[in-house]
Order: C-alpha cells, then sequence, then structure tokens
C-alpha cells in the first residue's frame, strides 16, 4: 500500500494481517475442503475489535471509515476468501442500518446488536429477478402490530448462522418494483427454512444458500425507510458500504492468487531442465502480468474510496465506486486465467492453493451488482440516464 494512512487506518489493517497470518490463512485450505462455516474466524474477527467496522462511534461502533474497512477486508480476503465474503455481508448490513436509522431504531437495533456482537447478512436477492436485484418480487405487508414478511430470497451469506438478517421488499403489493423498504428481522424469531444448500465452486465455506422466509412478523419500527425509498435515500451508504467490502475482498482474493502462483513456481522444477518455474520467462512475465493487474485495480479502488469519503456526495462518487467494482472483477477474471498459465496444469488439480484461489476469484464478475451492471450504469451516468432504467 503506497498511500498515506491515518493511525485508525493503519491499527485496522495491521490488525487484519495478523488476523490473516495467524487464524484464517492457516485454516483457509479446511474450510474450502469441507465446505465448513468459518465460525471460530468470525470469532477472531469479533475479538480482534473489527466486527462493528462501519458503525458510526456513537452508535457504539468502531468507526466508518472507508480506507481502513477495505484495508481490512482486502486483507481477510487475503487469508481465507469464505471468511472475507461473511464478513464484508456482515459490515455492509450494519453500515446502512446505522446510517439510515432513525433514533428510536438507533437505539432498539443497532446499539444493542453492535454491542453483543451479532452477526449481520443480506437477505436481498430474489431469484426471479437474478442480477437485477432491485426489481423485487415479493412485498411486505401491514398488520395491527406492524408488518408480515414472506418470500424466497437466493444466496443469502451466513444462512442459518446469522444473527440478524437485512431483508429487502417492496412496502406493498401495489408497490412497484423498484420500490424498496429494508427491514431487520431477528433470526431468533424465525418463520425461515433454508431450501437449497450452499454447493459453490468456489467461496465453499460462505454458505450463500436460498431461504424462505414465511409470515415473519416483525415491529412497527423493523422497517427502515417504509415508505419504499431505500433505492433513492439509502442509494450512498449502500454503495459506499459495498465498494469498501465487496470489491477489496476480491481484490484480496486476486492477489492471494498471485501469491499462491508465485509459491507454485518458486518451488516446481523442471527435471529435464533443472529449472525451476520461476527461471523461465514467460512464467516471469505472467506473474509480472498478474501483480500488475492487481496493482492497477487497487490504485483505482482506493482512490475511489479516498474520493468518496472527501466529497460526500454520491452524485460525484457514484461513477468511480461502480468503475472500481467492474475493474476488480475483470482483474480477477484475468488474473486467474494467467495463473493456470503460469503455474501449468498442475495447477487444474481442485486440490491446490492455485485452484483454490481461481475458484474464488471468478466469482468476481458475477457477484452483485455485477460486472456487466456497473458497467451499464456507469454508462446510464455519463449519458444522463435513469440508473434503474
Amino acid at each position: 500500500m503506497r498511500r498515506p494512512l491515518t493511525e485508525r487506518q493503519r491499527d485496522w489493517r495491521d490488525r487484519a494481517v495478523a488476523l490473516r497470518e495467524q487464524q484464517l490463512g492457516p485454516h483457509a485450505r479446511r474450510i474450502d475442503a469441507q465446505a465448513a462455516f468459518p465460525r471460530e474466524n468470525l470469532a477472531a474477527i469479533r475479538a480482534a475489535g473489527l466486527f462493528s467496522v462501519g458503525v458510526p462511534e456513537e452508535a457504539g461502533g468502531a468507526g466508518v471509515d472507508l480506507v481502513g474497512t477495505a484495508l481490512v477486508c482486502e486483507e481477510l480476503a487475503r487469508g481465507c476468501a469464505s471468511t472475507a465474503m461473511a464478513y464484508g455481508m456482515h459490515v455492509n448490513s450494519w453500515w446502512p442500518w446505522a446510517a439510515l436509522a432513525s433514533p428510536e431504531q438507533r437505539r432498539r437495533y443497532v446499539e444493542p446488536g453492535v454491542r453483543q456482537g451479532l452477526l449481520a447478512t443480506h437477505a436481498n436477492t430474489e431469484r426471479g429477478t437474478g442480477t437485477q436485484f432491485w426489481n423485487y418480487l415479493s412485498h411486505a405487508e401491514r398488520t395491527p402490530e406492524g408488518w408480515r414478511l414472506s418470500a424466497e430470497k437466493g444466496f443469502v451469506t451466513s444462512a442459518g448462522e446469522a444473527d440478524a438478517y437485512w431483508y429487502v421488499t417492496r412496502p406493498s403489493a401495489d408497490a412497484a418494483l423498484g420500490a424498496a423498504t429494508l427491514f431487520y428481522v431477528d433470526a431468533a424469531a424465525g418463520g425461515w427454512t433454508i431450501t437449497d444448500e450452499w454447493r459453490g465452486m468456489g467461496l465453499r465455506g460462505q454458505r450463500s444458500a436460498r431461504m424462505v422466509f414465511t409470515d415473519v412478523a416483525v415491529p412497527a419500527d423493523a422497517a427502515f425507510l417504509p415508505e419504499g425509498t431505500l433505492l433513492e435515500a439509502g442509494f450512498q451508504p449502500i454503495l459506499e458500504a459495498v465498494t469498501a467490502t465487496i470489491v477489496p475482498a476480491f481484490l484480496g482474493m486476486a492477489q492471494a492468487l498471485v501469491d499462491h502462483s508465485k509459491a507454485h513456481v518458486k518451488q516446481r522444477v523442471h527435471q529435464n531442465t533443472g529449472l525451476r518455474l520461476s527461471q523461465v520467462d514467460m512464467v516471469q512475465e505472467r506473474v509480472g502480468g498478474m501483480q500488475t493487474r492487481v496493482d492497477a485495480a487497487r490504485a483505482l479502488v482506493y482512490d475511489a474510496l479516498d474520493y468518496a469519503a472527501r466529497v460526500n456526495d454520491i452524485g460525484r462518487s457514484m461513477v468511480p465506486l461502480l468503475q472500481s467494482k467492474a475493474i476488480v472483477a475483470a482483474t480477477c477474471t484475468e488474473v486467474a486465467q494467467e495463473a493456470l498459465h503460469a503455474c501449468g496444469a498442475i495447477a487444474y488439480r481442485g486440490d491446490t492453493e492455485v485452484s483454490r484461489g481461481y475458484r474464488d476469484a471468478i466469482a468476481a464478475p458475477i457477484m452483485a451488482p455485477s460486472q456487466d451492471w456497473c458497467n451499464i450504469f456507469v454508462g446510464r451516468a455519463l449519458l444522463e440516464e435513469p440508473l434503474f432504467g
């Protein structure tokens, strides 16, 4: 990292590096092989004081710091991709809750949840709308006591493991598809089932399963922006939180793939020539190119986050934030392909560190907001067309 960091940013990064080296990295291979949810890793992150990143200090959190959060997520992903994804979804659940909460919601939901170290996650996307996650088919129903929620949600990271669900749906049956209200759903209240377990090619420990919520009763004040304006009023904290968590997590996965490739080629010897792969110029070119791509993407990501923090204006920072997701997704794809060429056929075996890094990194283009939609949004912004069509 060739940029000046604040004292807090250095502290957070150093804690994340220690977690990567001492806890996450040593267990990453087992978590992938067993598709095991990384409870111990998340407990270690909680113990390190990084679980409440993204929540203002006045609400009991560690603070809102876009660059600092990104540094944490990048380092964690470099150690264990599954842990970084579960942690990232946790942070970008609490972050918008804290930003959008009324004083009463902050006292009832945010402050107790942060104080207790509750694990949160998104129950957001729906099968019927695919990557166009903002077009919600489900809707909430008002009741005398509050709200009733029913929906099938796909790809819920930390499914069945989370204490609280960041649940989004339309506020009524007659609301437009783009109308969205955010709810706080207490997992302990029940009313949900896992209908299809996660069988990911990569990110195998994140348990991003399909869930069905049926007639879940929540209090009236569990609705954040009950009029359905989440995509407008909540756009800034949501986009900033995603860019500070999921984007650097994939950047960390790309860096991990470079790390694994370097280690592989330095110890692999061609017996007919007696040369290590690291001594072959074509391998050197590919490894150099991989690191160059990662470093270029890293510069764009952190510049975008720096800029967003300075201007605090989503109208000005939206394009660079969306560009950072698109460029990191492309970088992951390119680096994954180059890793196979650099390391050779043995890297294609499913039990190597390179193959694990490959399987994790190639999820980047399709995870919402997808690479395609990020580029579409940037194009619409530049052409002054409506963002959501």
